[in-house]
């Protein structure tokens, strides 16, 4: 049931406002421990039902590296040249990757492509420099991009006190 899916998830608060990208990078380090890591936006309300469909698409694709949610179509992405070729097909294709809440982590297979979190930290994208690094680093590595909406009526804020939700 519910209490069962619920005791998979570990919830991390910061208790002050570290900024954004600090927490970003703070928030992937958390969910370095965990097989997949799905970082939700402060102000990102989620459907009622996105944490089953997070695990529904995880179990539909349990082999690629980033699931990529709320895209015009669902694609797999092969390769580093592909991934940037989506970067820069379009804003909307690079600002739905750059969503936090749009994006879950195979974490499991990121641990050698956890220091451009820290080192790109000041450009306000390092977790786009984290999937680019590990895409270079394993060519092996897969992405998929699928229409399966998350969040409800988003909108931007700037509270930064960040939450991150890591599946063990």
């Amino acid at each position: 049931g519910r209490s069962e899916e619920k005791k998979r998830f570990n919830i991390f608060r910061n208790s002050t406002n570290i900024g954004p990208e600090a927490n970003i990078a703070l928030c992937f380090k958390e969910c370095l421990k965990a097989d997949w890591g799905y970082i939700l936006g402060d102000d990102d309300p989620l459907t009622n039902d996105s944490i089953s469909k997070i695990l529904e698409t995880i179990k539909q694709y349990p082999d690629v590296d980033f699931i990529n949610f709320e895209c015009r179509e669902t694609k797999k992405i092969t390769s580093y040249r592909e991934l940037l070729s989506l970067l820069g097909e379009s804003q909307e294709s690079f600002g739905n990757m750059l969503w936090l809440s749009k994006g879950v982590y195979h974490m499991s297979r990121y641990k050698e492509s956890f220091i451009p979190l820290f080192t790109y930290t000041y450009t306000g994208m390092n977790q786009i420099y984290f999937l680019l690094d590990h895409f270079k680093r394993y060519p092996d590595s897969e992405l998929i991009q699928t229409n399966t909406v998350l969040l409800e009526n988003p909108e931007l804020g700037d509270d930064q006190i960040g939450r991150a939700s890591c599946r063990e």
